[in-house]
C-alpha cells in the first residue's frame, strides 16, 4: 500500500507519551475508506484510543497498520456504515464495545495472536459472516464463517478461530468443536451450511453433527416457510428421504413455497432412483 493512500496525518487528534502515538479522534467524518498511517510526527502509531472513530457514519472501511496493537473501548462504536474493517497483524487486544452497534460490518481481518476481546466487542454486528486471519506463523489468511445473531455466538466463533489458528498444535476441529456451543436457530443454520459449503480439515465426525443439525431443522424450517433456507439444506443433501412425505404433507397444509420445492425434490429423487413421480 503507498504512502499517498494514507489519511493525512492532520485529521487525527492524538496523545503522545515520548514513544508513540495513540488516536484520540479523528476529523474526517466524510471518507468512505479511512486509512491510518503508522507513524504520526514520526512516532508510530500504537494505539486506536477510547471511542476514536465513533459514529463516523460515513466511513464503509478502515484500514489499521501493523504498528498498532491495541484498540480501546468503543473505538468504532456507532459506525453505521463500516462494512470491512482490517485490523493490525500485530494486535493484542480489542476492548469492550469497540465495534458495537457496526449494523452493515460483514468482514473483520485480524491477527492469531490476538489475546484479548470483550463478549460485547461486535454487539450489535448483525451483518456478520466472516472472520479472516492472519496465521503469522505460517504467514497466510484464513477465512472463517461466523453467525451474528447474538453477541454470545460471535464470541465463541471468535473464540474458537483463535483456538484454532494458535501457532501450537492448531488445528480445525477446535473451531468446530465450537457448534456445539451455539444455541440461536439462526446461528446453527449459518455455520452449517457454511461449513459443509467450506469442508477444510472437516472430520467425518463433525460433518455428520453438521449434517445432522440441518436435517433436524428441516420440519421447523417448513412451518416457517424458509424456502431459501430448505433449498440451501437440500443442496447440501441434508434432507431425509425417508420422510419427504411426511414434510411434504406438512407443507401442502401450510402452503407457501417450500411444498413447491418439496415436490419437484421428491421427483428428482425418485428419478435418481429409477423413479419418475412426476404427473
Amino acid at each position: 500500500m503507498k504512502h499517498a493512500e494514507y489519511a493525512p496525518e492532520s485529521v487525527f487528534n492524538v496523545n503522545y507519551d515520548g514513544r508513540s502515538m495513540v488516536i484520540l479522534s479523528c476529523g474526517d467524518h466524510e471518507s468512505h475508506e479511512i486509512v491510518v498511517p503508522p507513524t504520526i510526527n514520526g512516532a508510530p502509531v500504537t494505539g486506536i484510543g477510547n471511542g476514536a472513530f465513533s459514529f463516523c457514519h460515513e466511513m464503509r472501511r478502515i484500514i489499521l497498520p501493523d504498528t498498532v496493537t491495541f484498540i480501546e473501548n468503543a473505538a468504532f462504536r456507532g459506525c453505521v456504515s463500516l462494512v470491512d474493517a482490517v485490523l493490525s497483524k500485530e494486535l493484542r487486544s480489542i476492548g469492550s464495545l469497540s465495534f458495537a452497534g457496526c449494523s452493515k460490518l460483514r468482514r473483520v481481518m485480524l491477527p492469531n495472536c490476538l489475546e484479548r476481546f470483550e463478549i460485547n466487542s461486535f454487539r450489535g454486528c448483525e451483518e456478520l459472516r466472516e472472520i479472516v486471519v492472519y496465521h503469522r506463523e505460517r504467514q497466510e489468511y484464513i477465512r472463517f464463517a461466523v453467525s451474528s445473531e447474538a453477541e454470545a455466538a460471535i464470541w465463541l466463533y471468535l473464540r474458537g478461530v483463535l483456538r484454532a489458528t494458535d501457532p501450537y498444535d492448531a488445528y480445525m476441529d477446535k473451531y468446530d468443536a465450537t457448534f456445539l456451543e451455539i444455541k440461536g436457530e439462526y446461528d446453527t443454520y449459518n455455520i452449517a451450511v457454511s461449513r459443509l459449503r467450506n469442508p477444510v480439515d472437516l472430520s467425518p465426525e463433525h460433518r455428520k453433527i453438521y449434517e445432522d443439525s440441518l436435517s433436524g431443522a428441516v420440519p421447523q424450517i417448513i412451518r416457517q416457510d424458509r424456502v431459501e433456507r430448505l433449498t440451501a439444506i437440500g443442496e447440501l443433501g441434508c434432507i431425509k428421504e425417508e420422510s419427504l412425505d411426511e414434510y411434504i404433507h406438512t407443507a401442502s397444509r401450510i402452503g407457501g413455497g417450500c411444498i413447491a420445492y418439496l415436490l419437484e425434490y421428491k421427483n428428482r429423487i425418485g428419478k435418481n432412483n429409477g423413479y419418475d413421480f412426476s404427473l
